[in-house]
């Protein structure tokens, strides 16, 4: 893991240094998880480090990029992204698999609560995506200054007018759309095809 050239780059490497060393006490306990705890989690706490000693020295540098605003879906549907490995979920769920990682709970607690990791989660929201889901591999409430930012309301969509209501069918009316009845037979028309002589 490379070097981290900040404050909370450094503070954050020492928390991820105790992870790593939680979980090779776990994958040397139970070998079935040396793939998950050292290759996939290892990796992404590498991969945590690098992202937020990055976004610090953007912040410090007064470089941050604005963030850009939403793109607009596309019709096509997007290409499937290759299959990434299987990170379990839920609360407290690394300290389920490598009971040591306990003892990094008071050290994160530590690091969120420090005057300069305030200030950057103030000036950056966007590195609470990095930190929350640490909290959550630890079973540690954020802090309200973690919690995701409101997106905002939707715009109602327009109303469409409503074509009007075609008045109820009747029965009688039913009964006009059909043929009239014909005429029933006088007694001309019996006499005449009854009573033949």
């Amino acid at each position: 893991m490379n070097e981290a050239s900040t404050a909370l780059g450094q503070a954050f490497t020492t928390i991820a240094t105790g992870l790593r060393l939680a979980l090779r006490l776990a994958a040397a306990r139970i070998p079935a998880l040396a793939p998950l705890l050292l290759l996939t989690i290892h990796n992404r706490l590498g991969r945590m480090v690098l992202r937020l000693d990055r976004l610090v020295l953007q912040w410090q540098a007064g470089t941050f990029p604005k963030p850009r605003p939403a793109r607009p879906q596309a019709a096509e549907p997007r290409p499937q992204s290759p299959q990434r490995p299987y990170i379990p979920a839920g609360q407290a769920w690394l300290i389920r698999l490598a009971q040591p990682a306990v003892h990094s709970i008071y050290p994160v607690e530590l690091f969120l609560a420090r005057p300069d990791t305030q200030a950057f989660l103030q000036a950056v929201p966007q590195a609470g995506r990095l930190l929350r889901p640490l909290c959550r591999m630890l079973g540690i409430t954020p802090p309200a200054i973690l919690k995701r930012p409101r997106m905002p309301p939707a715009s109602p969509r327009p109303v469409r007018p409503r074509a009007p209501c075609r008045e109820p069918r009747t029965y009688q009316a039913f009964l006009a759309t059909l043929a009239p009845p014909r005429a029933p037979a006088g007694p001309d028309f019996y006499a005449s095809h009854i009573f033949r002589t």
